[in-house]
């Protein structure tokens, strides 16, 4: 797969929000850069249309998969653990055994390669009911973890096997531009 061109960037501050905001519109590498709160849809106007839909978007009357829709959130569950080796197309097959898949999200780094977690969308609640019976199971070697994609888990998760984080967290406070985030992890 090719990267999408797209980040989520959670920021510990309001102002490492608001200076990110400040990107919006700038053009980065020849593209320009549309920055907004995650489920808030961007302000008409900015920039350009995109990909030539014009204002319409995805689907029908506006009720496309984008993020700020109501609802995605239920049908879609988080799935994190996985193997660096895997595919779009073998997970869609395996998750595909729970029920009819509606849209599926395998992030990637700057490699190109996987990041270990996935979103699968599903038709149906049954989908993801079926998928949440695979939480804390083994997938081609390694334990993965599946939940709903708006449940959070308990403070403290996904910090690393400790719950401490990794050494160093908190001291930058998003003055950096997150352009080399991945390599502080060995990625």
């Amino acid at each position: 797969g090719k990267p999408r061109g797209i980040a989520f960037i959670t920021y510990e501050t309001k102002d490492g929000v608001s200076a990110a905001m400040k990107f919006d519109g700038d053009d980065y590498a020849g593209r320009t850069l549309k920055v907004n709160l995650a489920g808030q849809k961007p302000e008409k106007g900015k920039g350009d249309k995109g990909k030539g839909k014009g204002d319409k978007g995805k689907g029908k009357e506006n009720k496309g998969g984008g993020k700020g829709d109501k609802g995605n959130d239920e049908l879609t569950v988080f799935v994190r653990g996985l193997p660096w080796s895997t595919d779009e197309e073998t997970l869609k097959k395996d998750f595909g055994e729970c029920g009819e898949i509606e849209r599926l999200s395998l992030p990637l780094n700057e490699e190109g390669q996987p990041k270990g977690i996935a979103f699968v969308q599903y038709k149906e609640e049954k989908g993801v009911e079926e998928a949440l019976k695979f939480d804390d199971t083994d997938y081609g070697g390694r334990t993965i973890n599946v939940r709903k994609a708006g449940d959070r888990g308990e403070k403290g998760d996904g910090k690393g096997k400790d719950g401490k984080g990794y050494k160093g967290k908190g001291k930058d406070k998003g003055k950096g531009k997150g352009k080399d985030f991945g390599k502080s992890f060995g990625k």
